[in-house]
């Protein structure tokens, strides 16, 4: 029988290092590059398990020290990057590489520290996803009380205009307009990017580069996806609870065992009002991710929430690929997968579970 599960945040240092579910970027060069890429990672091992077909041997790693190599792959990790730098901040973009040119993330970071003291303005665009009213960029919920439903019809939305854009032929283009998307209720004459703003600006921050906006709206979605697995964003029904190593008093499984497999949500969480540190302490691993080959899927176990996020990352690919309708097709497969909501469920708090 499935059920909830529920471990001690209280004390987050002593949850074993190999199980956490942690979710993160690498990020600039500067001040800001002092995470593992857990997020491009996952992409690449994405879409070389789809129907994308991408090479069994390629890592973020070599793909960001040969920048030049497969602009059209870059664009997935920028996008995968973006929900956290949707004002394209951690990167020096110009019309001739619009790629991996990592900034030192500096003026990323007095954004999220502005925000991050309570100032949110409607241009501080980073600001809101992390803190403010864009939070289900990340699948949180955007204030404590907010019911799943309302998040899910938030983050299923947008997930709408980014797949439709991706395939190209279901009537959304890089030269939408916000205004003319179901995102007009986020942005107007006083924001950044502004509702008169195409998709394309809005994925490239204004930056007149040879960007693949498809490649990017993907990639946004894969991030969206996999932090609704992670335990810091989202409390799920546990669905292998016979894995659990039943003498720890934290949350860890079985030798061999996947790691954990996660079903309907039962619990959007807030960023607002949550310890700040045990957030992260379930964001950021100190696993070399270097050390992991993105082609066996294996060796994401030691991550709670992966195996999970990949495999629908791996499928979102495939619909992609088949360009697969949103009505009817897609959104009905979210909706009762990854965004199924669990009987008992409850309004957005600021647990972290």
């Amino acid at each position: 029988m499935s059920k909830s599960f529920r471990y001690d945040a209280e004390k987050p240092a002593a949850l074993p290092e190999q199980v956490r579910a942690e979710m993160s970027l690498e990020a600039g060069t500067g001040i800001t590059r002092m995470h593992a890429a857990v997020h491009e990672t996952m992409t690449v091992a994405a879409l070389i398990a789809s129907d994308y077909g991408l090479d069994r041997k390629t890592t973020f790693y070599n793909l960001r020290d040969n920048p030049k190599a497969r602009s059209d792959v870059n664009d997935f990790i920028r996008g995968v990057v973006w929900n956290d730098d949707p004002a394209c901040l951690l990167f020096d973009d110009n019309k001739d590489n619009n790629n991996m040119n990592y900034s030192t993330g500096a003026m990323w970071l007095i954004d999220f520290q502005v925000a991050k003291g309570g100032s949110i303005t409607d241009r501080n665009i980073i600001g809101r996803s992390h803190f403010g009213d864009l939070s289900w960029l990340h699948g949180m919920g955007g204030i404590k009380g907010e019911w799943p439903t309302d998040t899910r019809t938030k983050i299923t939305s947008y997930l709408e205009i980014m797949y439709k854009l991706a395939c190209g032929d279901q009537g959304i283009t890089p030269d939408t307009q916000l205004k003319d998307t179901w995102l007009r209720k986020y942005f107007s004459y006083f924001t950044f990017p502004t509702k008169y703003s195409d998709l394309r600006e809005l994925l490239t921050a204004n930056h007149k580069t040879p960007a693949n906006i498809q490649h990017r709206a993907i990639g946004s979605c894969f991030h969206l996806l996999q932090d609704s697995y992670t335990h810091g964003h989202t409390r799920r029904v546990l669905l292998n609870p016979e894995d659990l190593d039943t003498s720890s008093p934290h949350l860890k499984f079985k030798p061999g065992s996947q790691g954990g497999k996660w079903g309907p949500v039962l619990n959007f969480h807030t960023y607002k009002g949550q310890d700040g540190d045990a957030h992260d302490h379930y964001d950021y691993t100190d696993l070399d991710m270097r050390a992991i080959n993105p082609s066996n899927l294996d060796e994401f176990n030691g991550i709670v929430g992966a195996r999970d996020a990949i495999e629908l990352c791996i499928t979102l690919a495939n619909h992609w690929q088949k360009k697969t309708p949103w009505d009817g097709g897609v959104r009905q497969w979210l909706e009762n997968t990854a965004f199924k909501i669990a009987d008992g469920a409850t309004a957005s708090d600021e647990s972290i579970e």
